[in-house]
């Protein structure tokens, strides 16, 4: 090697040094794929390193740490809605994802398609409730609308009956 190709080699082998030096001192850059979480109520959310940090692959496992402090409902699997945050730290640096729990979805409910009632019957104390099926993550209230029914007229009649969840969600059967 001539003097120049050793000038060059020395200059390659210190330029990979200090590039090498200042990766490790650095480390690549923690960012979040998304900054704000919207979860459905009723659903846990139990986020992975992998799955909120963008680059993952770059970072040294060990020196990431996910912060869930987000509480379930008492007796739920699963958060109340509202705000909550997750912290997720790598070596002093550390980023907030926003986690908003939503309750979006209707009650289902399953109504049988005739009931029988005899003639004269008291609909205000008739139990229609136990003839339905709901289902949903929260509290629901059930409202029968047998206003157009004449319990003292034989026929058919139909009614309404709107199940709401205690989030204004609702279904009319």
């Amino acid at each position: 090697m001539n003097k120049k190709q050793i000038m060059i080699a020395v200059g390659a082998v210190v330029m990979i040094g200090v590039g090498a030096t200042a990766y490790a001192l650095n480390g690549p850059k923690l960012e979040l794929k998304t900054n704000k979480v919207n979860v459905e109520y009723g659903t846990t959310y139990t986020p992975e390193l992998k799955d909120i940090i963008k680059d993952y692959k770059d970072f040294n496992k060990d020196d990431l740490e996910i912060i869930n402090k987000i509480p379930n409902e008492k007796d739920k699997t699963y958060p109340a809605v509202g705000k909550y945050s997750i912290t997720v730290k790598y070596k002093k640096k550390s980023l907030k994802q926003s986690v908003i729990v939503k309750d979006t979805k209707a009650p289902e409910v399953a109504v049988p398609a005739d009931i029988e009632v005899l003639q004269g019957t008291d609909l205000a104390t008739f139990d229609f409730k136990s003839l339905m099926n709901v289902s949903d993550a929260s509290e629901t209230t059930i409202d029968v609308d047998t206003s157009k029914v004449d319990v003292n007229t034989p026929a058919q009649y139909d009614i309404n009956v709107t199940v709401t969840d205690k989030h204004g969600n609702k279904t009319v059967k």
